[in-house]
């Protein structure tokens, strides 16, 4: 999506939420060592409503909780001088949210995984999967599309929705997801 986000949403016992929060500032210095742009613009979370203060103040809570101690609170004025359209009673403000080059950011990591010696196939459709034990080595042949077969010893299954269906295709039924 671009976004990059400071982790105010999740439960702070949530691997997601320290994933966030410990990922948003590596991801930071990533971006500034590879030179991909990114903007560090901050987030505002309005209230336009007194009632709606509180869910805001609960927020604050779980996203302290969760590591996030930057978020800084806001009058309706203060907000309308930031941003002359925005009309609330009060907002917070995550200066740690920002915005990333998506397409940079991939290169980026693509150059740095394939010195490393990582292999992508793009564009390529996986059909099935059969994982191999030989000796001391385990691996997994990958059977593709156009008469590809490709044998790893890691898969990283990127395959956004359709994550379930390409793993399904290598993970046997009996065995849960």
């Amino acid at each position: 999506s671009g976004v990059i986000h400071a982790g105010l949403y999740y439960p702070h016992t949530s691997l997601k939420s320290m994933l966030c929060v410990r990922g948003r500032k590596m991801l930071y210095n990533y971006c500034k060592e590879r030179g991909v742009a990114h903007r560090k613009c901050g987030k505002l979370i309005v209230a336009t409503n007194n009632k709606q203060i509180e869910v805001l103040e609960g927020l604050k809570g779980k996203a302290e909780m969760a590591g996030v101690t930057d978020l800084k609170w806001m009058t309706g004025e203060e907000v309308t001088l930031m941003e002359k359209d925005v009309k609330c009673v009060k907002a917070l403000l995550s200066p740690s949210t920002g915005i990333v080059d998506v397409h940079a950011l991939m290169s980026a990591i693509q150059v740095d995984c394939e010195s490393s010696g990582v292999m992508f196939a793009f564009n390529t459709t996986v059909l099935s999967g059969k994982p191999q034990t030989l000796a001391s080595n385990s691996s997994i042949v990958l059977t593709c599309n156009n008469n590809f077969n490709l044998e790893c010893s890691t898969v990283i299954n990127c395959a956004g929705l359709a994550a379930h269906t390409v793993a399904r295709s290598i993970i046997p039924s009996n065995v849960p997801l």
